[in-house]
């Protein structure tokens, strides 16, 4: 059959052939006229030829059912009753159905044209207000050393001492639609001091001209070296013209930011001196205070930077005043100290200057006191100090150009890593001040830091400085060796 299949499909249909095409049993088709031709033998060859085919499946399919036992086969005969029942009893659900659907429809036709009716928004739930809590912890050793005839003077040996610099708590987050809140204390010294309680509205969301107002207990606007965290401070303690920075107090504040290229700021306020507590009563001093910064050049992300600084505060005294200084150390004794003296009103001025060259720093401010006292005599004071410093491992300072501070400094590589072992800086500063006027020897004092810190990661770090400090106004001079573990969250 094998060698016919090949003759069938070579032969060409004639007229007086027949073409191999599917059609009805018993049905031919005349190749020349197309027209079906139906013969009696051809159905029944194609029903014999169909038998022979499905013969062997009937026998096998047989042979199944006869070697099945009878309880499977009553089992299954069981089942399909079951399913049986099932679909019987399902086809009975469709009069109900359609008798629902019925009814559904003569509500929709009874109700009418629906008119279409706008989106009411669903009220959207409460945010809640994201707080972020906060601190530092700073912790200083020193060992202190001076010339006997200087400890015979200040009636106090220099000599080792420790203590918790700061320990702070701090909470901030939203009170509002452009509005935000901090406050901060601080548990050092076993005692609790109030350092900032204040709100911050966001004026530039109203289109005003001014970006922000702040309002309570806040820094005023006074120095660069005043204005910058302690947490990103270049050494252990602020120089000593710090003494005339006005530093926090209780008022209100305006800042804003201008420029885009020079970008700088703004800042004014009126403030109220008050105690650590946060409370001021009788007639306290008030200060109006304002500070302008620019930076005419701010390249390479702040790696090429100069910044120019001017603040000035006007401070309207109750009648005393006093300025006393310790030699930037906080567990020194005091070195420097004009007493109280009468007067009526104190013009503090800042001037600030610094520059960045890549892991190159260098900054200085001068600050004068002007105090006008009773029967039109003035006492002037005033200090200044430089510093530099350089990175050993390449980072640089961070400016915040909005503030007109520095800001925090980001290791290149943590310690204790395979990158690296963190950030590594020197520095040295020289600082003088001078607190002497007529009839107020308040002395001098002249001071010189060297330092090195370690930035283990961007909140931890180590910092040891040594101090040389020479009053002028007292014999001989003190060495301190300072030491400072520090960190926050």
């Amino acid at each position: 059959m094998t060698a016919l299949i090949p003759m069938i499909q070579s032969s060409p249909c004639g007229e007086d052939d027949f073409c191999l095409m599917p059609r009805l049993p018993g049905t031919l088709v005349d190749a020349g006229r197309g027209t079906p031709q139906r013969t009696w033998w051809r159905g029944v060859l194609t029903k014999l030829f169909v038998g022979l085919i499905l013969l062997p499946c009937s026998l096998q399919a047989v042979d199944g059912v006869s070697n099945s036992s009878p309880e499977s086969i009553g089992d299954e005969i069981a089942r399909m009753k079951r399913e049986i029942a099932l679909l019987r009893s399902e086809v009975g659900q469709i009069p109900r159905l359609e008798e629902e659907v019925t009814a559904l429809k003569a509500r929709i036709r009874d109700a009418g044209p629906v008119e279409p009716v706008s989106e009411v928004p669903a009220p959207s739930k409460a945010r809640k207000p994201k707080v972020r809590v906060g601190g530092r912890l700073m912790i200083d050793a020193s060992l202190m050393d001076g010339d006997s005839a200087l400890e015979t003077v200040l009636g106090k040996n220099l000599e080792t001492a420790t203590e918790v610099r700061r320990a702070r708590l701090f909470a901030e987050g939203p009170a509002g639609d452009h509005l935000r809140f901090r406050v901060q204390y601080d548990f050092a010294g076993n005692k609790v001091r109030l350092k900032d309680a204040f709100l911050r509205l966001d004026l530039a969301a109203g289109g005003s001209a001014w970006d922000e107002l702040i309002v309570g207990r806040v820094k005023e606007p006074f120095g660069l070296e005043q204005l910058a965290s302690t947490k990103y401070s270049t050494f252990i303690e602020r120089s000593l013209p710090d003494v005339f920075t006005p530093g926090r107090n209780l008022g209100v504040a305006a800042y804003r930011t201008f420029g885009s290229r020079m970008k700088g700021g703004l800042a004014a306020g009126l403030f109220r001196e008050v105690a650590g507590d946060g409370s001021s009563r009788g007639s306290g001093r008030t200060h109006f205070t304002a500070r302008l910064h620019v930076a005419p050049v701010n390249e390479d992300g702040g790696r090429d930077l100069l910044h120019l600084g001017l603040s000035h505060s006007r401070v309207d005294l109750p009648g005393t005043l006093r300025f006393e200084q310790r030699p930037e150390n906080h567990l020194a004794p005091i070195f420097a100290d004009t007493g109280s003296f009468t007067a009526d009103r104190a013009n503090l001025s800042s001037f600030e200057i610094a520059r960045v060259l890549g892991p190159i720093s260098l900054q200085g401010e001068y600050i004068t006191a002007r105090v006008d006292r009773p029967g039109g005599s003035e006492a002037s004071f005033g200090g200044y100090y430089g510093q530099v410093s350089y990175w050993l491992t390449g980072e640089h300072r961070p400016y915040d150009a909005a503030l007109g501070v520095f800001k925090r400094v980001r290791p290149r590589s943590e310690a204790f890593s395979e990158e690296g072992g963190g950030a590594w800086e020197i520095a040295y500063r020289r600082s003088f001040l001078d607190l002497e006027a007529p009839g107020i020897p308040g002395g001098t004092l002249a001071s010189q830091t060297l330092g090195v810190n370690w930035h283990l990661n961007a909140q931890t770090r180590f910092m040891l400085n040594y101090v040389l400090t020479k009053p002028g106004h007292l014999p001989g001079d003190a060495e301190l060796i300072s030491l400072r573990m520090q960190t926050d969250f």
